[in-house]
């Protein structure tokens, strides 16, 4: 009778610390780091063709889950500032401001 149990305790031991291994959560630094490279990513497909769309629509939930919309207008005006004559960047820049509800601001970046 001991032995079952014994063997029994010795197999619930094991299955809690495989469960514990298999579903430990990502450290945090390591997730910052996945979410920067997803959006940069993202950046990247949509500089190729700056509409709006899915990719547009993917980069602007994660701006606005993460560290917010106005980062992402900053980093794009950091980026036509940076290179005035790059039609997509200005182009992705009225996408924002138009979301935001920023007409004349979009115009001026159309």
């Amino acid at each position: 009778m001991f032995g079952s149990e014994k063997r029994a305790t010795t197999i619930f031991v094991l299955c809690f610390i495989v469960c514990a291994l298999c579903f430990t959560p990502t450290p945090p630094s390591q997730e910052a780091t996945d979410a920067a490279k997803i959006i940069e990513r993202y950046k990247l497909m949509l500089n190729r063709k700056p509409k709006e769309g899915s990719t547009f629509d993917r980069l602007y939930e994660f701006y606005l889950e993460g560290s917010g919309l106005d980062a992402m207008v900053a980093d794009y005006q950091a980026a036509a500032a940076a290179k005035p004559d790059a039609p997509n960047v200005q182009l992705i820049l009225g996408h924002i401001h138009k979301r935001l509800g920023k007409d004349i601001e979009a115009i001026r970046a159309y």
